[in-house]
């Protein structure tokens, strides 16, 4: 079903208001307010800032039931948990965020941006003792929230939007016309066309290519284009589908196209173009540089991505690895166990959690679910029973003990508590479940890596594991905590590559905290990473 298709209101029925200073540039949320709330209290937030929704003057934007309209808080939970300084989980579990465009099936005009305002600014006030948020940086919050919240209005006020549809002046673009503008820049691009290509664009166009560097105007783009139209051919991208919005007065258009091209696989291109008088129609804007998926032949290898998860599920496909066995340390409440789940439907996954309210959340979430194991157990370099540290956050539980001094975490999520559980080695666990490769080790135990690397030795040491996803740490969050460079030595000594790092987080001074990281086994190196240098040379 076509979601534009499934609301009397679709955009296809009214023209599209864009604010006209485009996306707001505001501050970002400090880190701070993450590191104290967690998703846990994240998403508490949302849930009770969407029961407000679902009680105010645009509750019909929001689903009717509860248990959906949990779903749609926990989706933007998870959104703004990175814009609160934390990892990007809506990209992990949903793809790019796109907002502006998936509110677009819903009128939203000014007043209707107030109303949201106005129950998101009741569930801030709360924040600070219902939800652990910094009562420091409510107020930096806000301003984000209320700068941000501009971009999603896409309807002028419904006076003013009568008073345009009725006047004389409102016409919208054709929108044949402006594919034939953009089928003919494609074709002259293809074929050379320098002076039909470069005159579709306004004098003050811009163009941002598939390099990070091409951002030209249109004077720099002749002067990259014209070597290589000289001898009648240029570049050919071949459009798929494209989707065209124009503004409230029918003058301007956005456009976002989907592209073939035989080298670089599938792009995005966008471009804003401008009704300019006499039946003309400029280009003032055009991208051809999102790529969405690398071509994948024999000779390009398809597992470079700036996702660490989209990473690994390359790197194992290349591999030819389907349904891999998966250990999750430091489980949590699963949401990296689902989201493997989801890349992996055949996997057979591994939790491993030892904090008793977690434990609970997970055999509610994964009970049913035969291909996953829950190891109430926390894992360590052996076999036995140890303190472990139980902390306001739940997420920053650890083996390890938060520092008395030098502290640098929110006391929001300092000690708490301490708890005895048992342990395991990983050696010792995939031994007695007859378990003879992994495909993922994920780490994720708060400081205590090293002590699960070294109790996975004989594993690691055989190359018996492909890909381990690890969270780092740069500066002491725990005591006796495993540096990066501790981890990255360790896993050098048992013959494991750094592949990439991943969500790195900084103090609003700037010092690297933590991220992740993705270490790769000898195999893969040989396979995956040594053809791809090959490629490259």
């Amino acid at each position: 079903m076509d979601i534009l298709n499934a609301y009397p209101d679709r955009p296809g029925n009214r023209p599209i208001y864009t604010p006209p200073n485009g996306p707001p540039q505001t501050d970002r949320v400090p880190p701070a307010v993450y590191e104290a709330m967690r998703e846990d209290n994240i998403t508490a937030y949302f849930h009770a800032f969407y029961k407000r929704l679902s009680q105010s003057s645009i509750a019909h934007m929001f689903p009717k039931s509860e248990k959906n309209l949990l779903r749609a808080a926990d989706k933007s939970a998870a959104m703004f948990t990175f814009l609160f300084g934390g990892p990007h989980l809506y990209q992990q579990r949903y793809g790019r965020p796109m907002m502006r465009a998936r509110h677009l099936p819903f009128i939203i005009d000014e007043p209707a941006r107030q109303e949201w305002l106005r129950c998101f600014k009741e569930t801030l006030d709360e924040a600070p003792e219902k939800y652990a948020m910094p009562a420091e940086h409510t107020q930096s919050v806000w301003k984000f929230v209320y700068d941000f919240s501009s971009w999603m209005v896409n309807a002028l006020p419904e006076s003013v939007r009568k008073d345009a549809k009725s006047n004389s002046s409102y016409n919208d673009i054709n929108q044949s016309d402006i594919n034939t503008v953009l089928d003919n820049w494609h074709l002259a691009a293809s074929k050379g066309d320098l002076e039909r290509y470069i005159g579709a664009m306004t004098e003050g166009a811009i163009f941002m290519g598939t390099d990070e560097h091409e951002r030209w105007t249109r004077a720099e783009l002749r002067t990259y284009a014209e070597p290589h139209f000289a001898d009648g051919h240029g570049w050919t991208y071949t459009p798929r589908d494209r989707f065209i919005r124009t503004n409230a007065y029918g003058d301007v258009a956005w456009v976002d196209e989907t592209l073939d091209h035989d080298r670089y696989g599938v792009l995005r291109g966008t471009a804003v173009l401008r009704e300019n008088g006499e039946d003309i129609i400029n280009a003032i804007f055009a991208s051809m540089g999102y790529k969405l998926e690398p071509i994948r032949t024999k000779n390009t290898p398809s597992v470079l991505a700036s996702d660490p998860f989209e990473a690994q599920r390359g790197i194992l496909e290349k591999l030819e690895v389907s349904d891999p066995v998966i250990l999750d340390v430091g489980a949590n409440k699963g949401d990296t166990a689902a989201l493997y789940r989801s890349m992996f439907p055949g996997a057979k996954i591994h939790c491993f959690e030892p904090f008793p309210e977690t434990i609970a959340q997970l055999e509610d979430r994964f009970g049913s679910d035969a291909g996953i194991t829950i190891v109430p157990k926390a894992v360590s370099t052996e076999v036995g029973e140890t303190t472990f540290f139980v902390n306001h956050a739940a997420a920053t539980n650890s083996l390890l003990p938060r520092p008395e001094q030098d502290r640098l975490y929110p006391e929001s999520a300092g000690p708490k508590g301490e708890i005895k559980v048992e342990t395991v080695d990983l050696d010792s666990y995939c031994a007695s479940g007859s378990i003879d490769r992994v495909g993922i080790l994920k780490l994720d135990i708060q400081g205590g890596e090293l002590m699960a690397i070294g109790g996975a030795e004989r594993l690691l040491s055989e190359q018996l594991v492909d890909v381990v996803y690890s969270e780092i740490q740069f500066v002491p969050l725990y005591e006796g905590a495993a540096q990066f460079d501790g981890v990255w030595s360790k896993m050098r000594e048992l013959g494991y590559a750094l592949f990439d790092v991943y969500d790195l987080h900084r103090s609003q001074g700037g010092q690297l905290l933590y991220g992740d990281a993705l270490f790769v086994s000898q195999r893969i190196q040989e396979r995956v990473i040594r053809t791809l240098a090959g490629n490259r040379s």
